[in-house]
């Protein structure tokens, strides 16, 4: 019995929370044995018997909560595993949201620059349409100033009344050239800007994607910022159900260990003998 004692006591400086937890089980177990034990005394067989059930059913009830622990950690893997995979793709969206946004601000820029270019020339356009109204108007002074020449007054400003028509002629001429010029510059001014308001209305457009882009960022890192909560607490959860398998486990070995003692000596072993294994364990 000695070197049996040994034996168990050898366990108890690896386990002395879970031997005291067996030793508090047992000595609940002996007081039963204890108030009941008028059939055959204390000492009987049929009282170690009964003990060594009480024993097996301790370890049966702790099996079984080791394993629903168990069954809980391999859940909150799988969720841990589902949640990561989550945060990845969640990761993924943001980064993609925040590159597509700066392609957005870079075409919006280009889209800016091309709006002045196109504003600069619109301006031009409107100098040359000025300055060609005035070349019109002088012109059209000049055309009716030699209009209202008498024949007399026009012949003694020129040798030939020839040279006279042909001035008409030119003037006139310059006078349809400046008109054509005004009308090419409108049209042009015209394209310039409708070519402005398409490059106005395409900006726009960019702006209201880069907006919708932007609330999606936000979006996303809402949700992976929840999904990133929600792995911390399940990882915590998975640690406190590890502690109690580990706990649990402990508790197990002591027990088995008990059992293996009534299993060899059983026969020999009384009430009493068990209660002082039980004390030697706990001390």
């Amino acid at each position: 019995r000695s070197g049996q004692g040994c034996r168990f006591g050898a366990a108890a400086p690896s386990s002395r929370r879970a031997l005291a937890f067996v030793a508090s089980a047992l000595a609940a177990v002996f007081l039963v044995f204890l108030l009941a034990g008028g059939r055959g005394g204390v000492g009987s067989a049929a009282s170690i018997s009964d003990f060594e059930q009480a024993l097996r059913e301790q370890v049966r009830q702790l099996t079984e909560e080791i394993n629903k622990y168990k069954g809980e950690i391999t859940n909150l893997q799988k969720e841990a595993k589902t949640l990561k995979r989550d945060i990845s793709i969640l990761d993924a969206q943001v980064k993609k949201a925040e590159l597509e946004i700066q392609a957005r601000k870079l075409a919006i820029q280009e889209l800016g620059s091309q709006i002045e270019d196109k504003q600069a020339a619109i301006a031009v356009a409107e100098e040359k349409i000025a300055k060609r109204k005035t070349d019109l108007e002088r012109s059209i002074r000049a055309l009716a100033e030699r209009g209202n020449d008498s024949p007399i007054a026009a012949i003694l400003r020129h040798e030939h009344l020839a040279g006279y028509l042909d001035e008409l002629a030119s003037l006139e001429q310059l006078y349809q050239s400046i008109e054509a010029d005004i009308k090419e510059i409108k049209a042009l001014k015209a394209d310039l800007e409708a070519e402005r308001a398409d490059l106005e209305d395409e900006q726009n457009a960019q702006v209201a994607l880069q907006q919708a882009q932007e609330l999606q960022r936000q979006d996303a890192l809402r949700r992976e910022g929840e999904k990133k909560k929600l792995f911390t607490d399940t990882k915590g959860k998975e640690s406190n159900f590890q502690g109690l398998v580990k706990a649990g486990q402990g508790k197990l070995a002591v027990l088995q260990q008990q059992l293996y003692l009534l299993d060899t000596q059983g026969s020999v072993l009384t009430i009493e003998q068990a209660r002082s294994m039980a004390e030697r364990i706990a001390n």
